[in-house]
């Protein structure tokens, strides 16, 4: 077969990829738990510090605003795949507290703290002069919601930079061009669990791709395994297989998982899969798994073995992930306690 006719694709190839859940198919809309929570320190002095021209006895007081008025305001946005009180679900919960001080000229103030997974990552407050708790939720919401798009809150990279992730927007080194093939675009997941992707497309042939995946493995550093390689490999062909049972299509793996060892000398694991139909050309799928620093470096790609040895040989001796993250690096040592305590 001629190398035009394996680069001659069906669009299930991409399908076949390791990462066949590639981030550039995201979610349009996200899920946002709802919680009423008590006033921060700051906010309890911010409202006792008024400058009180009256002699009239007045006080901060929680909670005049109902949190169901903040929940159907939220609801009311049609922002948000879901709105969910109370109750969990959802990486992003969003804690509201709320002060009023009580005079002719009542302030209403509401605070709203935003969590990923029960860590903070941003804080706003909104000031009301408005005269029902119903309006104050709404106008309190609306200027909460113009502040989260405009400081991008909900983005990955604040997420990323909020947590202490790793900078991979600056820290990563990627070759811009491989033999016939160029960077395409790279984005960030919206877990950092996850990492980031990286797509390659080559210059002639617009089904011949590799997506290049980095993401965190939660192991200590000092010892990663081996089996955490293959597993990613495991996972994938898994993948592979369903997605070909859907199709009709006959999935070869022509080896199984075996060892790769770059020209670098990094060494990791390789697996080769091609997917036959009665009606349609074979197509390909070769996978990569290695280790860089703190991170599992993933190569996808859609042409035959001996092409993606020959990208990945290159790819791997000129790429540079991040060093650990402050976020990995705290995991990682609950983890190893965490251990110890069993």
């Amino acid at each position: 077969m001629t190398i035009i006719s394996f680069l001659r694709f069906s669009t299930l190839t991409c399908a076949l990829l390791a990462l066949a859940s590639s981030v550039y198919a995201q979610q349009l809309g996200l899920g946002l738990s709802f919680y009423s929570t008590y006033p921060s320190e700051s906010l309890s002095t911010q409202c006792n510090t008024i400058d009180r021209t009256s002699e009239l006895t007045t006080q901060c007081v929680e909670d005049v605003v109902s949190p169901e008025h903040y929940v159907q305001a939220l609801v009311d946005l049609n922002t948000f795949t879901t709105i969910a009180p109370f109750s969990g679900g959802n990486d992003y919960e969003l804690l509201v507290a709320n002060l009023s001080y009580q005079d002719e000229d009542a302030k209403h103030y509401s605070e709203f703290t935003l969590q990923w997974r029960g860590i903070e990552i941003d804080s706003f407050t909104a000031v009301s002069t408005v005269d029902s708790s119903q309006k104050v939720a709404v106008s309190a919401v609306a200027e909460w919601l113009t502040h989260a798009l405009s400081a991008s809150i909900f983005s990955a990279p604040h997420l990323y930079g909020s947590i202490g992730a790793s900078d991979y927007i600056s820290a990563l080194k990627l070759p811009q061009t491989i033999h016939q093939f160029e960077r395409a675009g790279t984005q960030l997941y919206p877990d950092p669990f996850q990492g980031i992707v990286t797509r390659y497309v080559h210059n002639e042939f617009e089904d011949a791709i590799v997506d290049v995946s980095i993401f965190p493995f939660m192991a200590q550093t000092q010892h990663p395994s081996n089996t955490l390689l293959i597993g990613e490999l495991e996972n994938d062909h898994q993948l592979a297989q369903s997605v070909a049972d859907q199709r009709d299509l006959q999935l070869i793996a022509q080896n199984p998982i075996s060892p790769f060892a770059a020209h670098n000398g990094n060494n990791g694991f390789k697996l080769h899969l091609v997917a036959n139909g009665l009606d349609e050309e074979p197509v390909f799928a070769t996978s990569y798994a290695f280790f860089a620093k703190d991170k599992v470096v993933k190569v996808s790609t859609t042409f035959p073995e001996g092409l993606s040895d020959e990208f990945t040989n290159v790819l791997i001796a000129n790429i540079e992930v991040p060093d650990e993250s402050k976020l990995m690096s705290e995991v990682r040592l609950l983890l190893l306690e965490a251990g110890e305590h069993q």
